[in-house]
């Protein structure tokens, strides 16, 4: 089987494209299918023989966890990789001589997230992945100790970044445009400090470096909370003022930036090559399983106490994290 996979942005004309290829192969007396994995996607000018939206229900999701279209997405995309074997499955049932996989809109998620990768690899690679050979991958104390470390990155990245809106809407009375506008900041944080620790990483011992990171990120969200405590309820803020304390927590991204990629590219540097496809697939289950909890956890507190209250809750897997790092070091560098 040869697999093509059709990428681009949103309204490149993928969906297109992937209509006439498979008009093409048909024409031609070759015998191709097509997967579709865009699981918010509402129309498409072909008939699907693989579909992902009959595993992952993109409203449903939004409407569930309270999430915006963009995190949605984000979920949507992690879960699909965790149901990697029966679509794998439901492709030999079909058992084409071409696949044509027509990918999501949002180009991002699917190119830069490791959930993407894994979908690549496992359903163009001859050598599958499934659930056995992750679980044999687990037997190693370096990689539970990876997926831990892991889950709590993700737990926090995720966790700010779908609160962080309500947290400046509720105590900030900034309006919904200026919140979503603000964000921006958090993912731009982000993707500066990782293209920095390029640089300083030749410099400074990674350890070291993560270290001081999480201390930052630590001390920002502290300090924000210690002085907006009551800070709701005795400022007047107007809304064509942003106060700097709402610039200040989004660029806590600054500070968690470079952890995971860190921690990545080291368990994967111990990794077999036969075993980095396995490995991949661990990485998307407990990201997925991070992101989810820190949602639902910030969520749950907001409704039983505050928002204000529910954002200590993230310094606690920022210190978990913070001491994970030194038995990690020491058994990665075995």
């Amino acid at each position: 089987m040869k697999t093509i996979f059709v990428s681009g942005t949103a309204g490149s004309g993928k969906s297109l494209l992937t209509s006439k290829l498979n008009e093409y192969y048909a024409t031609n007396g070759a015998f191709a299918a097509i997967l579709n994995l865009d699981p918010g996607v509402d129309t498409i000018p072909y008939t699907c023989d693989v579909d992902v939206r009959d595993y992952v229900d993109y409203v449903s999701i939004m409407q569930q966890y309270e999430l915006g279209p963009n995190g949605a997405m984000v979920m949507a995309n992690d879960l699909i990789a965790s149901k990697i074997d029966d679509i794998q499955n439901d492709i030999n049932k079909v058992n084409p001589d071409y696949l044509i996989v027509d990918t999501p809109g949002q180009i991002e998620l699917f190119a830069y997230r490791s959930s993407g990768r894994f979908l690549v690899e496992n359903i163009s690679s001859e050598e599958k992945t499934n659930i056995l050979s992750m679980i044999k991958l687990l037997k190693k104390t370096a990689v539970w100790v990876f997926a831990i470390c892991a889950f709590l990155y993700v737990m926090i990245e995720q966790s700010l970044n779908t609160w962080l809106p309500t947290f400046n809407k509720e105590i900030f009375n900034l309006s919904e445009a200026r919140t979503a506008g603000l964000l921006a900041i958090y993912p731009a944080s982000i993707a500066a400090s990782r293209l920095l620790a390029g640089y300083y990483s030749k410099h400074i011992s990674w350890i070291k470096s993560q270290l001081i990171l999480l201390s930052g990120a630590f001390i920002v969200i502290l300090t924000v909370l210690i002085i907006t405590s009551d800070y709701h309820l005795t400022q007047n803020i107007t809304h064509d003022n942003t106060p700097l304390l709402a610039i200040i927590i989004l660029l806590t991204g600054f500070f968690i930036g470079p952890i995971y990629p860190t921690i990545v590219s080291i368990i994967l540097s111990k990794t077999e090559k036969v075993q980095q496809s396995a490995m991949t697939g661990l990485i998307v289950v407990f990201s997925a399983l991070g992101g989810t909890s820190g949602s639902l956890i910030i969520g749950l507190l907001s409704q039983n106490y505050s928002v204000h209250s529910a954002f200590y809750f993230p310094l606690i897997p920022i210190t978990l994290l913070g001491l994970l790092l030194f038995p990690y070091k020491k058994i990665t560098d075995k």
